[in-house]
């Protein structure tokens, strides 16, 4: 025998000596006791009743026997109920440890997979973020081309109008229609020439930072814009008016800009009436909100879409004259300060343009 059934076989026997002196209750618990240990150190209840049996075979007392019997009885079932819960306890335990098991695994799985999404996301946004700088390089060199190109035509250019106008003057007084139409064919497009040219310096110029932004009085800027736009207003009739102009952080001269292309926009596709523009500006949730409108000949709702892209053209230049360059203009103007540009229009019902600047 172990050790621990040596134990539980000398506690027996002062067991059985209790219930032959008839100390029921202390016998009982301390049988209980250690039939409890010996599951817990999982003997099994087996060897318990066979040391039991064993020692029931050694006694000479026949009158006690029976009472011995069912003592050992109710210990064995006592016993066999606890060793069923003890077993049922670890078989819960293994299933916990399994499953404690499976969701220690399942983390570092977890763990794997975020350390590669993070390895993933780290790369994605290193690539944008070097597509973006490479983006914003091309896009600078392009607009240092587009630059030097359009500077470096205007003397040329200049050149061709000069001889020209001289060819004009040249064949005023020969009676010569079909040279004088080639000639004159010629000097408009020069001039064409020449405004395509002036836009392109003015859209390259806007990328400009040396002058920073400063408080820009509109109601200013708006007298600038009809002191240039003087004699197309005058030859027009038109009525232009303004209300409520407020004060931005801008670029002065940008906004100008800004103005005299709605302004001269609205002036140009006017309809039979004379044009009425007003300008206005609105508070709106952290930003100003300026409306352009005019009592023109509309647009329809299926162009807005091409209004502000560089060169786009509803018209011919037969019916409007212009290189269309004038909303994209306004364009960048205002996403350059983070704000936006729209309009509202019905053919045959007058336009309004609106741009919104952040406080």
């Amino acid at each position: 025998m172990n050790k621990l059934e040596k134990g539980i076989e000398k506690v027996y026997q002062a067991v059985l000596r209790d219930y032959l002196e008839m100390k029921r209750e202390v016998s009982l618990r301390q049988a209980y006791e250690i039939g409890r240990q010996a599951v817990l150190e999982d003997v099994g209840l087996l060897r318990i009743v066979t040391v039991h049996h064993q020692l029931l075979a050694g006694l000479n007392d026949g009158r006690k026997t029976a009472e011995i019997l069912s003592a050992g009885d109710f210990l064995r079932e006592t016993l066999s109920s606890f060793e069923m819960i003890h077993r049922g306890y670890k078989e819960m335990v293994g299933a916990l440890k399994q499953r404690t098991n499976e969701l220690d695994e399942t983390n570092r799985k977890l763990s794997e997979l975020n350390e590669t999404l993070e390895t993933k996301v780290a790369e994605k946004s290193a690539a944008a973020e070097k597509k973006s700088q490479e983006l914003v390089r091309v896009n600078h060199e392009l607009e240092q081309f587009v630059h030097a190109a359009a500077h470096d035509l205007k003397e040329p250019l200049r050149t061709i109008t000069s001889y020209v106008q001289l060819l004009q003057r040249s064949y005023q007084s020969v009676k010569d229609d079909e040279a004088q139409e080639y000639v004159h064919y010629v000097v408009e497009g020069t001039h064409r020439l020449q405004e395509l040219i002036d836009d392109l310096l003015s859209y390259t110029r806007l990328n400009d930072r040396s002058q920073p932004h400063q408080l820009v009085e509109m109601p200013k800027v708006f007298r600038e814009a009809l002191s240039s736009l003087e004699t197309v207003i005058k030859e027009t009739g038109a009525q232009v008016t303004a209300d409520g102009l407020p004060s931005v952080t801008a670029n002065r001269a940008h906004m100008s800009l800004l103005l005299q292309n709605l302004i001269s926009n609205a002036l140009k596709f006017h309809g039979k009436d004379p044009p009425k523009i007003h300008v206005s500006a609105r508070r709106d949730a952290g930003q100003w909100v300026f409306s352009v409108s005019d009592n023109g000949i509309g647009i329809d709702r299926k162009y807005f879409d091409k209004l502000f892209v560089v060169f786009q053209r509803l018209n011919t230049r037969d019916e409007y004259p212009g290189t269309g360059m004038g909303l994209a203009l306004c364009r960048k103007i205002i996403e350059q300060l983070n704000g936006k540009i729209w309009l509202e229009s019905e053919v045959g019902k007058g336009t309004v343009f609106y741009f919104a600047i952040p406080f």
